[in-house]
This record gives C-alpha cells, structure tokens and sequence, in this order.
C-alpha cells in the first residue's frame, strides 16, 4: 500500500485511537498497511480500488482469536459449570449485539473508514459493521502486538460484559422461543440448518438456520456453526413474536 498524505493523517489518528486505549504492553504499530486495513470497511476499499485492502480477512481471524480466548477465561473462570452454560455464555460475549456495544464503548465507531454512502446510510452505527471492525481489530493486535494484549483487550472491554449474560444464565433463546411457542400455539418451533456457504475445499464456512411454527418460516439466521446460527435465530423470532 502507497501511503498517502490521506492515509499517513488517517493512520495518525489510528494511533492516537490505540494510545487512547491504554493497554499494557502496547508497543508502537510495526506493520503500518495491517494497522490501517483492520478499520477499512469494504466499501472504503472499494471506493479506492488499488489503493486499499479491508479488512475482512483480519475480520475471520480475530473471531477466531476471540474465540479461544473467551473459551479459556470461562473455562478457568467457572471450573463447575457444564459445557452447555459455558456454551450459552460465549454465544452471548462473542455475538455481533455484545461486540457493536463493545465498539460503541470504545469510540471505535468514531476511527471506522466507510465510503461517504455508507455514512450517509448511518452505516457507522450499524452493528455489523461495528462487530466486524472490533474482530478485525483484535486480529491485528494478535498479528502486530502480542497475545498479552489481545488478552487484556477481551478481559477488560468483552469479558466485562458476562454479568449482563449472567443475568439469563440458564435461559437460551430458543428455550425463550420454545416456551412462548407453546404458550400460544401448544406446538414446539422447528428448526432447519444447514451448510449455507463453503471453502473452495467444500468445507462449510456459513450455516443457514430457518425457524418454523406450523410450517411457516417466522426467521431465518446465518452464523459460522450450527450452534450459533439456531440460537441467533431464535433470538430475532422471540424479539419479533414478543412484540
């Protein structure tokens, strides 16, 4: 990547954004073009074709990051509680509603690159847009700073979050669905999931779940694992059916 007098004032601000963190450990950014593309929404990149990467590789690999390191705080941090709860728990850190927030809480809206559009459209609010960026963000820690760091980054602006989950500890959205379904229609709802998506190596990337009551579809969600896609689309049917 070229750098601009643009892009050396936006990278500028990316960093004064990092400094602002306060993170133990954080050392000046090494890999300039990583830094800058883990805050470049597609459409920034391709309003600049050639000029810019996204970053939605860096995007899959701090899920990825993220998961694991959630995975070893709930499994120190609640030796007695069964892998069922200690599922519930993660699905809720990890989810694109938890990770806008986290977002939001950090001013990363504020540092996001979007093409004039997209702002117009009110993207920077959007929630996708902002879980993607702060996954995207943590694989650039993990890539340019250290895991000690990414570490800290989850610990203290993700994992805060797990009291809120606490709260609907034992109650998964489709046991939600499941008892207000019954409540109003004495059935249970269904679920259809499958491989929505895979890698040029055929293995599923993107699982599809459809929800059904009576045989018509009332939600339809897609996630990286069965697991997460039902319970993601139990969440917007039982958001939908309350209201």
């Amino acid at each position: 990547m070229q750098f601009t007098p643009d892009s050396r004032l936006k990278l500028s601000e990316l960093e004064e954004f990092l400094q602002w963190l306060e993170m133990p450990d954080t050392q000046p950014v090494r890999d300039h073009n990583l830094f800058l593309t883990a805050f470049i929404h597609k459409s920034y990149a391709c309003d600049y074709i050639g000029d810019y990467a996204h970053n939605e590789r860096l995007e899959f690999l701090g899920d990825g990051i993220l998961g694991a390191i959630v995975n070893k705080f709930l499994f120190c941090d609640f030796a007695h509680e069964p892998e069922s709860t200690l599922t519930l728990y993660k699905i809720k850190l990890v989810r694109e509603e938890t990770l806008a927030q986290v977002a939001q809480d950090i001013w990363l809206d504020a540092v996001i690159l979007l093409w004039n559009w997209e702002e117009k459209q009110w993207w920077r609010n959007k929630k996708s847009v902002l879980s993607d960026c702060c996954e995207a963000f943590i694989g650039y820690l993990y890539l340019d700073q250290s895991i000690d760091v990414v570490e800290y980054f989850v610990r203290h602006f993700v994992y805060t979050k797990l009291e809120d989950v606490k709260n609907n500890r034992y109650k998964s959205y489709k046991s939600l669905l499941q008892e207000l379904v019954q409540e109003r229609k004495k059935i249970l709802p269904e679920y259809y999931t499958y491989e929505h998506e895979l890698d040029v190596k055929n293995n599923a990337v993107v699982y599809k779940s459809e929800v059904s009551v009576q045989w018509r579809i009332i939600w339809t969600w897609t996630a990286k694992n069965k697991k997460w896609a039902e319970e993601e689309a139990a969440n917007v049917a039982y958001d939908n059916l309350k209201k």
